[in-house]
């Protein structure tokens, strides 16, 4: 708590002395004009990012989290592990790991709200809405049946699901750039079935909201990448594509993989446990089993 007050007051220091530097300091000599503009420009960008680092700083540490899980529900979620000592789908493992999810969450703070949308196509079904509840949460994982259609090699574009995410979840884009404290982050768990899918961001030059959430200091969005090969399907470089588009999104997000095993699922879900303004870096992690 010391070590984030005093990084607090070094930022705000930093941004007080940036703000009290007058003209005459910063522009010495007689030709002011072209260098004054260049100047203010460059003050401008330096206290937009302290000040969205004091943000950051600001948010409690273990504050509320409201997190929506995006579950991949097309045909082959229900394919069986290719392992002969597991009798159970991928869906079934994804039921029972997110049972332990919410459990588990939940003695960490109870106030803390869980939501679940399905991902059958390429746009969004909200199942259950945000709650608490956990017999409530996990009734409902119970009823989740995949869809029928097969949308192999199908394109999911994420600015497109961010927007219908912020609709049907009534998130305001003020709330995302607010100077305010927020008492709660918003974050967003994609577990997705990277032999269908294949991820995409919208190309334009304009600031979509997928760059607003990127640098918004109260959401967060994290990845678990399931590849399911069936006898049926080709095997395709999908996964390796969209591992290398969304490590490159941010820093914050943590992108995991779970292939052939039940184990590396369940290790998936464990790493996504932590408070996202708590845990370290992806990159700087690491993850030992203490006996």
């Amino acid at each position: 708590m010391n070590e984030a007050k005093m990084e607090v007051d070094e930022v705000i220091t930093s941004s007080q002395e940036t703000a009290s530097l007058s003209g005459e300091d910063l522009f010495p000599g007689d030709d002011l004009d072209g260098k004054q503009s260049n100047h203010h420009d460059d003050i401008s960008q330096n206290v937009q990012c302290i000040d969205e680092k004091i943000a950051r700083l600001l948010i409690p540490t273990n504050c509320q989290e409201k997190i929506i899980f995006v579950l991949d529900s097309s045909v082959n979620i229900d394919t069986m592990l290719p392992l002969t000592d597991c009798k159970k789908s991928y869906l079934d493992l994804l039921k029972n790991s997110l049972s332990m999810f919410f459990l588990t969450k939940s003695t960490f703070n109870s106030k803390h709200q869980f939501a679940v949308t399905l991902l059958p196509k390429n746009s969004t079904f909200m199942f259950q809405a945000f709650s608490n509840d956990s017999k409530k949460l996990i009734d409902c994982l119970n009823d989740i049946e995949v869809s029928n259609e097969n949308d192999a090699d199908h394109i999911l574009c994420l600015d497109v699901v961010l927007e219908e995410i912020m609709h049907n979840f009534d998130i305001s884009f003020d709330s995302l750039t607010s100077v305010t404290i927020p008492q709660h982050v918003t974050r967003v768990i994609f577990v997705l079935n990277c032999s269908d899918r294949i991820v995409k961001t919208a190309q334009s030059t304009d600031i979509g909201i997928l760059q607003q959430v990127l640098t918004s200091p109260s959401f967060f969005m994290d990845f678990l990448l399931l590849d399911i090969q069936t006898s049926g399907n080709k095997q395709t470089n999908n996964l390796q594509e969209n591992l290398d588009l969304l490590t490159n999104l941010s820093e914050t997000n943590y992108v995991l993989q779970a292939s052939h095993s039940a184990a590396e699922i369940f290790e998936g879900f464990a790493k996504l446990l932590p408070h996202p303004l708590q845990r370290s870096q992806q990159s700087e992690s690491s993850y030992e089993i203490v006996a």
